[in-house]
């Protein structure tokens, strides 16, 4: 049983490792959509509250 479960936590953390490396491609590939959720960060913090 214990094996099993250090297999399923070897899987996991590559997978993790996956994405983690997937994300930091993306982010070097699309400079634009970073901007684009900053803007929609700022535009949606400078909203009015109570609006949402």
């Amino acid at each position: 049983m214990t094996a099993v479960l250090q297999h399923a936590a070897r899987v996991a953390s590559d997978i993790i490792k996956q994405f983690a490396f997937c994300q930091q491609l993306s982010r070097v590939d699309n400079p634009t959509r970073d901007a684009r959720e900053n803007g929609l960060r700022h535009i949606s913090s400078t909203r009015p509250r109570g609006s949402n």
